[in-house]
């Protein structure tokens, strides 16, 4: 039988589900979450919120079956959420999440990371036989948990 190590917002520091060659350093200190809270404050104040998304998902035909499949999707989130309670957040897999997670309410479940299946990704077979038929690679699925209240800075990720 396979275990997952923690509680969505457990007591124990979870372990990423995958990482990445960088240059981030990993013990990064107080100030470094103070200036990404105060780069996130700033952003708020200055970029209010889009009134619309940004991508609207029906133009993409790609997602269509993503969007046919929804609640085989969903049903299999909550699933693995009521047998594992498990979900990370968003910095502890992304190193680079920590300008958008200042306030730790991103929690996440990844399910393929930089072009690698994690380990979670075996508790998703249908989802995963989504992804793998889709007829673009997709190099990063997860499913994203936001907290109440949570804001989200315009950002531009790099993948």
């Amino acid at each position: 039988m396979t275990t997952i190590e923690g509680k969505r917002g457990g007591e124990k520091k979870k372990k990423p589900l995958c990482t990445q060659n960088t240059a981030i350093d990993k013990n990064k200190t107080k100030l470094d979450d103070i200036n990404a809270m105060e780069i996130t404050v700033f952003l708020a104040r200055f970029f209010p919120p889009s009134e619309k998304a940004v991508h609207d998902t029906a133009q993409f035909e790609f997602a269509k079956k993503f969007r046919e499949n929804h609640e085989v999707i969903y049903q299999e989130y909550l699933d693995f959420e009521e047998k594992y309670n498990y979900a990370p957040q968003m910095d502890d897999v992304y190193p680079n999440g920590s300008i958008t997670n200042w306030d730790k309410k991103w929690p996440t479940v990844t399910l393929r990371c930089y072009g690698l299946d994690s380990q979670i990704s075996k508790f998703f077979p249908k989802t995963m036989a989504l992804v793998n038929q889709s007829e673009y690679w997709l190099s990063h699925v997860m499913y994203s948990i936001l907290d109440p209240n949570k804001f989200i800075p315009r950002h531009r990720g790099f993948f």
